[in-house]
């Protein structure tokens, strides 16, 4: 697509859906976000390997049409598992475009190490959730291809950690996030490690773009959050691509 045309479709998506409004002083218990996930969680794995392949292809047949995803000449994916929206559809299509395809890797750090979420602005709830996770931490780092992953943190096959250290770490021209629940507004639940928000936080993806991957049963009108959470830029579903702040 020509960047022109690429431009005009994103102003179109801006303009069909407008900037969410405040929806502060939602956060709701533990209790609810662990129902919700359980709940979205089951409906995802109830979907037949079938259903799941084609709704996920649908999905990605959408994003991949998109001028966001011409414009971007690195794309972050991921390796889905426990019925999440597969995307290896894009991998081979941004593999055959030249695209460089970036994949997340849970990273182990010596106790040591000081969790940066802890101190100055993102001191108190996410330093208590930084400081929850331990030692462990989210980069994302270029992947040659699926036959590459290894078994990674929590059962998640990852790519193999570069050379290099964090901080000459690639940011993606697009991100894909996945999720257990989202909303209109760019809110998700996740798994409950708050991995992708602190990652989203770092001021080197202010300007990303970020797109929830998942079925349209998983978008709610509003889900629980938290100060900390970061929203996403829009949503992609086997109905298309929601736009939901520039």
């Amino acid at each position: 697509m020509p960047a022109a045309e690429a431009i005009e479709e994103k102003a179109a998506l801006r303009a069909a859906y407008p900037a969410a409004p405040d929806m502060s002083g939602r956060a709701g218990s533990a209790e609810e976000k662990a129902a919700l996930r359980a709940r979205y969680r089951a409906l995802r794995l109830a979907l037949s390997e079938e259903e799941r392949g084609a709704l996920s292809r649908a999905a990605c047949a959408h994003l991949a049409a998109s001028g966001l995803w011409a414009e971007a000449e690195s794309v972050g994916l991921y390796a889905a598992v426990r019925g999440e929206t597969d995307c290896s559809s894009l991998f081979r299509t941004a593999s055959a475009q030249g695209k460089t395809v970036l994949l997340p890797l849970i990273e182990d750090l010596e106790a040591s190490v000081p969790c940066p979420e802890q101190s100055g602005r993102n001191s108190g709830a996410r330093g208590f959730r930084a400081a929850q996770q331990g030692t462990r931490r989210m980069r994302l780092v270029p992947c040659a291809g699926p036959e590459r992953l290894i078994p990674g943190a929590f059962g998640i096959p990852e790519p193999p950690a570069p050379a290099y250290g964090e901080e000459n770490d690639p940011v993606p021209h697009l991100l894909l996030v996945p999720g257990t629940v989202f909303d209109r507004t760019g809110r998700r639940l996740g798994q409950g490690g708050g991995f992708y928000d602190r990652f989203l936080a770092r001021p080197a993806y202010a300007d990303t773009p970020t797109v929830g991957l998942c079925y349209a049963f998983q978008i709610r009108d509003e889900v629980p959050w938290e100060s900390f959470d970061v929203p996403l830029r829009a949503l992609c579903t086997e109905d298309g691509l929601l736009w939901i702040r520039p």
